[in-house]
């Protein structure tokens, strides 16, 4: 598959994960597209740009309630964060921290922000979410 392939596929996956959660269904019928776009980003190096840049994107919003289907929803952002370990993701959260909770990371507890950097930790708590780790 060429990458543009690959990235229109990283889309699909995204938008599915976004019906699902927004549909509340809940995290173990979102969880094989899950996997899979996770899967595809290992596979297609040349996706990490693009799916950083979402993220930064995601991130860029002050609230879930101005996310629409260009963002990417903050479960699989963890999840993201817990299988790959890529040290953008904590930059990024950083970033957010700084932006819109003045450099406190205190004030941002309940945020994406906040949370990102335990998924980073093999006892993630929010593992016991997905059943792949059960």
């Amino acid at each position: 598959m060429d990458i543009k392939c690959a990235e229109g596929l990283l889309n699909i996956y995204i938008q599915n994960i976004c019906n699902i959660i927004d549909s509340f269904f809940g995290l173990d019928h979102a969880e094989s597209t899950m996997f899979d776009a996770i899967r595809l980003l290992r596979n297609y190096s040349e996706l990490k740009p693009v799916f950083l840049k979402k993220v930064a994107d995601t991130f860029a919003l002050r609230d879930r309630d101005n996310f629409d289907y260009s963002t990417i929803p903050r479960e699989f952002i963890e999840l993201c964060a817990h299988e790959l370990r890529w040290p953008e993701f904590l930059e990024l959260a950083k970033e957010r921290v700084k932006v819109y909770f003045y450099g406190d990371i205190t004030l941002a507890a309940g945020d994406v922000a906040y949370s990102i950097r335990d998924a980073y930790s093999d006892e993630w708590e929010d593992r016991m979410f997905y059943r792949r780790y059960k």
